[in-house]
């Protein structure tokens, strides 16, 4: 049995290989040219309408050709880790963070804008409960929601109603992302100190309000004394939209 196994196995390769790349990967042993041809065109047509269907406005800034030429080399070139569908945006989103050229140096961000998106409407996780602690959010422990996500950009993806220069503001753009109630996904562009005070509560969650704000004012290098007036009507206001929240138990 076991040359039979091997036999099919190699079959099945080799079917993969011309699959992916009929330009240059010869055909199974056997096959049908007319068939074959047919099968490569219908596989690659499904796998490109499910990246366009997750990147409609990657499509539109780059045209139907340029990204067709795009899809096709990461389906001959990249191999996936999940058999997922719904997995496959993400591993091509990474995938165009790591390629050494782009067709459109925004091309990267614009695809991360669009799969974060995606993204938190299918994610899986409750949003923060209701709190009543804006008077004291110096005084109490936080967190993030999961549904809250900041994001940053070169280019202002986030901008529909002009198309994307070449050359990116010299500045990063900061947003928060976040899934609302009725799962829609909103959006607010933030400062650098207000992204890099909910970047830190997210990713160090429970300590106090004030701690927050001395960590960053020790990373900017500015008085504490002129940040807290600033920020705390940024922390208040974000827990009344559930950016925030207390650490339950605290």
């Amino acid at each position: 049995m076991a040359e039979p196994v091997a036999s099919l196995a190699a079959q099945q390769r080799a079917l993969a290989r011309s699959l992916r790349c009929p330009t240059r990967s010869a055909a199974p042993p056997g096959a049908e040219p007319r068939r074959l041809a047919m099968l490569q065109q219908m596989v690659f047509n499904d796998f490109s309408l499910l990246l366009g269907e997750n990147f409609p406005r990657c499509v539109d800034l780059l045209g139907t050709g340029h990204w067709h030429t795009l899809v096709r080399h990461y389906f001959a070139s990249h191999r996936c880790r999940s058999p997922l569908f719904p997995e496959v945006p993400a591993e091509f989103m990474q995938w165009l963070k790591v390629q050494p050229a782009l067709p459109h140096p925004a091309l990267g961000d614009l695809a991360h804008y669009e799969w974060a998106q995606r993204a938190l409407q299918a994610l899986e996780a409750a949003p923060l409960p209701e709190a009543n602690v804006p008077r004291h959010v110096m005084d109490v422990p936080l967190r993030c929601s999961p549904l809250a996500w900041i994001v940053h950009y070169r280019w202002p993806v986030h901008v529909t109603a002009r198309p994307l220069a070449v050359e990116g503001p010299a500045e990063p753009i900061h947003l928060l992302l976040q899934r609302d109630d009725e799962g829609y996904v909103v959006r607010c562009e933030l400062g650098s100190w207000a992204a890099g005070l909910l970047l830190d509560i997210a990713g160090t969650p429970g300590l106090r309000g004030r701690d927050y704000v001395q960590r960053l004012a020790e990373r900017e290098q500015q008085p504490l004394a002129s940040l807290s007036p600033a920020l705390q009507p940024l922390l208040e206001q974000a827990c009344v939209q559930r950016t925030l929240g207390p650490v339950p138990g605290a």
